[in-house]
């Protein structure tokens, strides 16, 4: 996902909170996010390090809801009242995001989606994980703000008991 993206905006506001409602409270489906943030959007990459930065203190879905519900650039000020309103420890916050500390990461999930041929967000790789929890087998990919009922469809049909 990117955060500057409207259609990954649309998804998190509108469908996730369903999915996550259904599925991902009652501990039938793990959800797994990765950064995809786009050249096309300048601020995407900044975004989605504020985003693993809060997530160090334990803020990360926050940070996650925060960003979709108001994708306009930062400003100092509005960093701060960001953090702020998260409840976030503003100096190891900032110290965090003046740092490359997960731009590597970042990328690396960047390149890894470029490597599946998803170039574009929102996407959804819905599958199965292996007993060991490492590696999924993909079952569906969506590319788009698909509709609950899709998301429903396609995890209702994964999670029918195997014969």
């Amino acid at each position: 996902s990117d955060f500057d993206c409207s259609f990954c905006a649309k998804y998190a506001t509108e469908i996730f909170p369903l999915i996550d409602h259904a599925y991902i409270q009652s501990g039938r489906v793990k959800y797994f996010f990765r950064d995809l943030p786009g050249p096309e959007h300048p601020n995407a990459l900044f975004k989605a390090r504020v985003a693993r930065c809060a997530g160090e203190q334990d803020q990360f879905w926050g940070a996650h809801d925060r960003l979709f519900r108001d994708q306009r650039p930062f400003d100092g000020p509005g960093l701060t009242a960001f953090g702020t309103a998260l409840g976030l420890d503003w100096e190891r916050f900032n110290t965090c995001i003046t740092s490359d500390q997960y731009l590597e990461a970042i990328q690396r999930s960047s390149l890894s989606a470029s490597r599946m041929r998803i170039n574009g967000t929102p996407a959804f790789l819905i599958g199965t994980l292996s007993e060991d929890g490492t590696v999924l087998r993909a079952v569906k990919v969506f590319l788009g703000a698909e509709s609950f009922q899709a998301f429903q469809r396609v995890l209702d049909d994964l999670l029918k008991p195997q014969k």
